[in-house]
């Protein structure tokens, strides 16, 4: 599997299509004037951690990875040739964690995503690697999109929820419950269209950033200096306090280490995760000392300090409220952080998930 952690810096207007729209409420939805209007069902199939959205281009069923994590949506460039699309250049740069390439340009006549159809669509072609296993994933599906709507991340369901709310400023908008969890959107990002949060790791306030896009949540190095964890003994005995993580691949195809560790707790609004081990872009010099990958930053931007990825969203039910500038989420069971394996999700019995606060892999 490929993660992508990575940021376009041009951007795309993708051509306006016209939705059926369906008006209905719950909850305290039904006793205000509040109209939630669900303007699209997009459907999602979890190839491991990564959501690929189900899309027809041009007569051809693909995938589309859904990645919040892009400014914009795009196809990689053996896909374009597959789907024998043309494309022509833009002079800008595709820039991943590992490098950069060039990006071009092509026109997509029909584009179908569950209640979504779109004519005459524009999106960038860049990258020289498929996105996901297989040739069938032909690109991401970026903010560019995503952030006109109000986003519902049911991951549980294998759905994407679009809405465009009415008159809904004052509302709590987590409709599916009563009990839920909610948290301003961190406003501190030169556009508003990332979806941006602050989280608490071991005390430490932590500027975070949903990336639907990457397999697991990553802290950066730049946060361990933060939490005075940017030395650690690494190994796999009892005395170390860090552990290999394995090597994830950018977009450009080299393979970037990562280390495991402990923290004793991480809380997302009114949720908390105790004992939560984490991956972070930090590896082992040849003295034994953790060397600092600054590339998150560079790509990223200085004030982010950690990616919630698919594992977060995967485990919960995420109300992206841009209308509010709010998210809402409830727990929905697994493992929050996950650092073994890429899909390991938590068996459920009864009638309810576990408790979040244990649900740290062990």
């Amino acid at each position: 599997m490929i993660s992508w952690y990575w940021r376009q810096r041009l951007a795309l207007g993708l051509a306006a299509c016209a939705l059926s729209t369906a008006a209905w409420s719950a909850n305290a939805v039904a006793a205000s004037s509040c109209k939630l209007a669900k303007v699209g069902v997009v459907p999602v199939t979890m190839d491991g951690n990564q959501p690929l959205i189900n899309a027809t281009v041009n007569g051809t069923s693909v995938h589309f990875l859904l990645d919040t994590g892009a400014d914009s949506s795009i196809l990689s460039r053996p896909a374009a040739t597959r789907l024998n699309l043309h494309t022509r250049k833009t002079g800008g740069l595709l820039i991943g964690l590992d490098g950069a390439a060039p990006l071009r340009r092509t026109t997509i006549d029909t584009l179908e995503m569950g209640t979504y159809r779109g004519e005459d669509i524009r999106v960038l072609v860049g990258g020289d690697n498929d996105v996901g296993a297989g040739d069938d994933v032909v690109g991401v599906l970026g903010m560019d999109f995503l952030s006109g709507h109000d986003l519902e991340f049911d991951f549980a369901h294998n759905l994407l929820n679009l809405y465009k709310p009415e008159g809904c400023d004052k509302v709590e908008l987590a409709y599916w419950t009563d009990s839920y969890s909610v948290v301003d959107m961190d406003d501190k990002w030169p556009t508003r269209d990332a979806i941006r949060l602050v989280i608490t790791v071991d005390g430490q306030p932590l500027h975070a950033f949903v990336d639907s896009g990457a397999t697991v949540s990553l802290l950066d190095a730049k946060a361990m200096r933060r939490l005075a964890r940017d030395t650690a003994a690494v190994g796999t005995g009892p005395e170390a306090d860090a552990t290999p993580g394995g090597a994830m691949r950018g977009l450009i195809g080299r393979y970037i280490p990562t280390l495991i560790s402990m923290f004793g707790s991480v809380s997302i609004g009114d949720e908390t995760i105790k004992n939560a081990k984490m991956r972070y872009l930090a590896y082992q010099d040849g003295t034994g000392q953790l060397v600092t990958d600054r590339k998150l930053d560079d790509i990223l931007g200085s004030n982010v300090d950690m990616i919630l990825g698919a594992d977060f969203l995967r485990s919960h039910r995420v109300y992206v409220a841009f209308s509010q500038r709010k998210i809402y989420f409830t727990y929905a069971g697994g493992p929050v952080f996950q650092t073994k394996g890429e899909a390991m999700v938590r068996d459920r019995h009864g009638d309810g998930p576990a408790d979040p606060a244990t649900a740290s892999e062990q």
